[in-house]
């Protein structure tokens, strides 16, 4: 280091060694999310890495964090408000890598404008261990929403819980945000009134509106099958977002399913032969058991591996031909989506 290089925090990502972010933006994000957010500081957060698209932190087990006495294992609270703070920071230091042009100062101050406005959470295991380990990545940086992924693990680097998050990084989002629930609550009672007004008529007609008689509970409206031919970590992403999406817009209104054959099959295995991640498979089984997304594997494709039934993970069934299995969801009045 010669006398002109800038110094290096502790915390600089290796991973940003040709553009390392300055000393004093990572040392006032650290200030932020370890010292100026008191329930960070409940939670024991410990920011181990500040980055440009990654930042890891630790949680030491205490007492106080337990939530299931029996077993003395973390609570489920303590992972999703970790999670959702170092989704932030990880949002935090990829504006501070975007707007290099602004003062370190100015770019904490974005900070103010941040928030969260979605955020879910796999549990996968229980969180038992001495310590845990955090991280986070930006997938997607925007000018208005930005998009994260993060991971809670044992001390051993066992995934325990996974997450996914979305930020709002201005303000002019959240205007909108504050405008659209105006907007929706408006909505919402002018046609209270209008059902009021018509109902005493008798001049209601559903029929002309749109509006669905539909229940929850009963047999949902929308049917929609997915079928999975590749192992691809970014198609195999973008098939379950996509599978997230349909149930958060439509919730038990929708009956989804995945056939899965060809090398798409190792999504559903037990020990895939193709770099299939746990995350993924545990996303997947997570969602049929959750959500009732039914899986099939296809035995064809079993039989060409040489696989027997152990091989495929217990939420999937296996049908004979996977082909067929499509074929029938269709007749059934399922939407069919092949990537």
């Amino acid at each position: 280091m010669t006398p002109d290089t800038p110094a290096l925090h502790p915390l600089a990502d290796p991973h940003d060694a040709e553009s390392p972010l300055e000393f004093d933006f990572i040392e006032g994000a650290r200030a932020v999310f370890e010292e100026k957010i008191v329930f960070n500081r409940v939670l024991g957060l410990k920011i181990t890495t500040i980055g440009s698209q990654r930042v890891c932190a630790q949680i030491p087990m205490r007492p106080d964090l337990v939530g299931h006495y029996g077993y003395n294992r973390i609570h489920g609270g303590v992972i999703s408000a970790a999670l959702d703070a170092l989704g932030g920071l990880a949002v935090l230091g990829a504006i501070g890598a975007r707007y290099r042009d602004e003062s370190v100062d100015q770019r904490l101050d974005r900070f103010s404008k941040l928030g969260t406005i979605d955020l879910r959470i796999d549990y996968l295991r229980p969180g038992i261990g001495a310590h845990f380990e955090l991280t986070a990545e930006v997938l997607r940086l925007g000018s208005r929403v930005a998009s994260t992924r993060m991971s809670f693990l044992g001390a051993d680097g066992r995934l325990l819980s996974t997450g996914t998050g979305a930020y709002i990084v201005s303000s002019a989002v959240i205007q909108k945000v504050t405008m659209d629930k105006r907007q929706t609550i408006k909505t919402a009672a002018i046609g209270l009134l209008a059902g009021v007004f018509a109902s005493r008529s008798g001049a209601a007609n559903e029929t002309q509106t749109g509006a669905s008689d539909r229940f929850p509970g009963d047999p949902p409206e929308h049917r929609l099958v997915y079928q999975v031919y590749h192992a691809q970590a970014d198609y195999i992403d973008h098939i379950i977002n996509s599978l997230r999406a349909m149930i958060v817009k439509y919730g038990d209104n929708v009956a989804l399913a995945v056939v899965a054959f060809g090398p798409g099959l190792h999504l559903l295995a037990t020990q895939p032969e193709r770099p299939v991640s746990e995350e993924a498979r545990a996303r997947i089984a997570g969602m049929a058991k959750d959500y009732g997304v039914e899986l099939v594997a296809c035995g064809n494709t079993m039989k060409a591996l040489g696989w027997g039934p152990d091989r495929i993970i217990a939420a999937a069934r296996i049908e004979e031909v996977g082909a067929a299995a499509l074929m029938t969801y269709q007749e059934k009045g399922y939407a069919y989506i092949a990537w």
